[in-house]
């Protein structure tokens, strides 16, 4: 079988900076009264790990700053301002970062597969509206792992990995828990800068989790698997 990519969505597939981004911020507003820079407050706390999901990073925020902010309020606030049941919201001005044609190119030589913190009916909208659904075998999200078992927790790389007979499996993504993922899924972990961050702190912390390497965008992916896979 063709070699098996694993991506995650947002920061690799998606440009998130207008949407979840941009909601956290607004969401932090909404409750406190307050605003926090994306860049100083929650970019640290995505680089040190273990906080995958930004209602678990505002929770943390809310707390250190004196703000008595139930979780339920939190979700509320994303569904209502981010997809809610008419998908109308943030989710609609997210951009694609690799074309089209991009994805397709790579469909032809690898078998495409999605794992992503996000639902599934979030990521199945935002892949139909980029026109890329179909090039997709497997999407993995929030709703077949279940609550515990979100990245860094390995259950989604492992999914796709027993459905696959793909020798050579790679897992891109763009977050220190994306690396422990793919490391206990025993997968390549390839890491990726995200449109937000392209510190070289988040180089040396993606490095330090395992990455087989790191690329600036996820553009730099094609020139990079062939190069890698001349070396198999």
């Amino acid at each position: 079988m063709q070699p098996t990519l694993i991506f995650d969505m947002d920061g690799v597939l998606v440009d998130t900076r207008n949407s979840y981004c941009k909601l956290l911020v607004d969401c932090y507003n909404h409750f406190s009264g307050d605003t926090i820079s994306y860049e100083k407050d929650v970019i640290p706390i995505k680089q040190s790990g273990g906080y995958n999901n930004d209602w678990d990073i505002l929770a943390l925020l809310f707390k250190r700053g004196g703000f008595n902010v139930e979780y339920k309020a939190i979700q509320d606030f994303y569904f209502t301002r981010y997809c809610n049941e008419n998908f109308e919201g943030y989710i609609n001005i997210e951009e694609p970062i690799l074309s089209k044609e991009y994805i397709e190119d790579l469909a032809n030589n690898y078998n495409l597969t999605i794992f992503t913190g996000r639902y599934e009916y979030e990521a199945k909208h935002t892949l139909k509206r980029f026109g890329i659904i179909d090039n997709f075998t497997q999407i993995i999200g929030f709703d077949s792992v279940g609550e515990g078992h979100q990245k860094p927790d390995p259950k989604g790389a492992n999914i796709i990995k027993s459905n696959v007979t793909s020798e050579r499996i790679y897992y891109m993504g763009d977050t220190v828990d994306d690396m422990h993922a793919a490391k206990a899924a025993g997968v390549i972990g390839i890491g990726c800068l995200p449109p937000q961050d392209k510190s070289q702190a988040l180089i040396d912390r993606l490095k330090a989790e395992g990455a087989y390497a790191v690329l600036n965008s996820t553009v730099e992916l094609k020139e990079f698997l062939e190069k890698d896979l001349l070396k198999v």
